[in-house]
């Protein structure tokens, strides 16, 4: 298998990302929406936390749910390979209380800080398979307790799905590394899709995964 250039195709996407992401059809908009109370939800009712770092940040849509969401939490970061979404986020979130890093996933072992959530939203998916495992571990060391990471998803992982994104292990990994891991699956939602019609099940198109998860990895 041929190893992509995802950090070029990610820089040359995310100057117009957040246009792009606007621009989705009603229901895939109402899945994300889905996506975002489940997440919020399972933050509020299951991690104590008052720092963290979230990974691959984008223009800051999980970002800006943090800090709505959790106005006493200490210290956030967040980093990203795009200087333009970086300057993006900063532009979305408009918080004072963010610390924004642009940099590679893949150079968090240069990162002394340590943080009580680490956070992924969308983004390991798009780790090569030839990194994966040392970025979970880098996760692993910086999070003094909690990691999520939320991404699409199906049954067999090891392929790669298209689209510059990759179907991981992610609870083979976490265990490798000593975490409890539990999962939580976000309901399939019928998505009209311009190029194929009505999907009764998930997929966007023939490239994506199924449907999406969350993993809840504790460091233990």
């Amino acid at each position: 298998m041929k190893i992509l250039d995802v950090e070029k195709y990610w820089v040359d996407r995310s100057v117009g990302y957040e246009k792009e992401f606007n621009k989705h059809n009603f229901f895939l908009k109402r899945y994300f929406k889905l996506q975002e109370d489940i997440l919020i939800d399972l933050l509020k009712k299951e991690i104590d936390f008052n720092s963290v770092l979230e990974v691959g940040c984008g223009f800051g849509r999980i970002t800006k749910l943090v800090t709505e969401n959790f106005p006493t939490v200490e210290r956030i970061s967040v980093i990203d390979i795009s200087p333009a979404q970086i300057e993006n986020a900063k532009r979305y979130v408009n918080s004072g209380k963010v610390k924004f890093l642009c940099g590679k996933i893949q150079d968090l072992n240069i990162h002394s800080e340590n943080y009580d959530l680490v956070l992924a939203s969308e983004v390991l998916m798009h780790i090569n398979f030839t990194e994966i495992d040392t970025v979970i571990k880098q996760l692993v060391r910086i999070s003094k307790k909690h990691i999520i990471n939320l991404d699409w998803y199906r049954q067999t992982s090891g392929v790669e799905s298209g689209g510059y994104c990759f179907v991981h292990d992610y609870e083979g990994i976490y265990k490798k590394y000593g975490c409890k891991v539990e999962v939580v699956d976000i309901p399939r939602q019928p998505i009209y899709n311009l190029s194929f019609g009505f999907d009764s099940g998930l997929s966007m198109s023939k490239t994506y995964p199924e449907t999406q998860r969350i993993w809840h990895a504790t460091n233990i």
